[in-house]
């Protein structure tokens, strides 16, 4: 059985066409369990019209954002062989579950998680294509570390990866990160695949990394980057707190690097200059500013 993590907020918009699509999922035993993070819409009218009982929906009067909103649905969720995350205005194919369960069921006595592919469209721009997130040349602990992750609703993890991933007294930048970060700490099996299983919907807010326009793109990262001061160096460290006593020499070393990056200008150099931590003209560029004025 798959459990399926929805945080909700405000989604009235599209909840009725994403949890349509969830449940029309094709040969597979699920639930969707569903923290409300205190819409103050329709959302949670529109998820009780379903009046499915594969639908557990927990209401909240206390706003806590997505990232902790998530990591609350982790603490309280039912015990499943699986688990998937999924955003409130996506929609699944319904193979998608079947597909990632399939991937993952060999590996069912470790750590596993798996990240698929997906089409990205919008209502508003002129958006509708297969994304290519050429995941098995580019995910590592360090470009993790620093910038890139897949988005959570493509990930799918079994239980004994889920049974690792501590939720609380965390200062992390979004769940997707904390949860491949886990997944490096471990020594999790990640298993990719270009196969898109859901419409990624793109709204003006996301669209950073299909932006076609380059100073564009690097005037939002640099702005994020300042804005969210340290965020990922923070992100380092909550790691290396919550994972010490199990990570690899390589992994430390790794962390290490981020953390006292600060220390001295010639620790600025060596994280600045070191290729693994960036990839990408714009993306170097970011990153070597970030980590020159201490801010990353």
């Amino acid at each position: 059985m798959v459990n399926i993590l929805l945080s909700t907020y405000n989604g009235e918009k599209y909840i009725f066409e994403l949890l349509n699509s969830l449940l029309k999922q094709k040969d597979i035993d699920f639930i969707i369990t569903i923290r409300d993070d205190a819409s103050t819409d329709r959302t949670v009218e529109i998820i009780e019209s379903f009046k499915d009982e594969r639908i557990r929906l927990i209401k909240s009067d206390i706003n806590m954002g997505a990232c902790k909103s998530f990591l609350r649905l982790l603490e309280i969720a039912e015990d499943a062989d699986y688990y998937a995350y999924c955003d409130q205005d996506d929609i699944w194919y319904q193979d998608k579950l079947k597909y990632s369960v399939k991937a993952l069921k060999k590996y069912d006595k470790e750590p596993t998680l798996f990240i698929s592919g997906c089409d990205v469209f919008s209502n508003r721009k002129n958006y509708n294509f297969k994304r290519n997130l050429d995941f098995g040349n580019k995910l590592k602990i360090e470009t993790t570390l620093s910038y890139r992750c897949p988005s959570a609703c493509l990930m799918v993890f079994n239980k004994a990866l889920k049974d690792k991933i501590k939720t609380k007294n965390l200062d992390v930048r979004m769940h997707d990160f904390w949860t491949l970060l886990v997944a490096f700490a471990v020594e999790a099996r990640i298993i990719t695949s270009d196969e898109s299983l859901i419409k990624y919907r793109i709204h003006d807010a996301n669209t950073v990394g299909l932006e076609k326009n380059y100073l564009k793109k690097i005037d939002r990262l640099i702005k994020s980057a300042t804005r969210n001061k340290n965020e990922r160096q923070r992100q380092a460290i909550c790691l290396y707190e919550n994972y010490s006593d199990i990570l690899s020499k390589d992994n430390k070393r790794k962390i290490e690097k981020i953390l006292n990056y600060k220390d001295s200008f010639k620790n600025r150099l060596n994280l600045m200059f070191d290729k693994n931590y960036s990839d990408g003209v714009y993306i170097k560029l970011v990153f070597a500013l970030s980590v020159l004025f201490g801010v990353f």
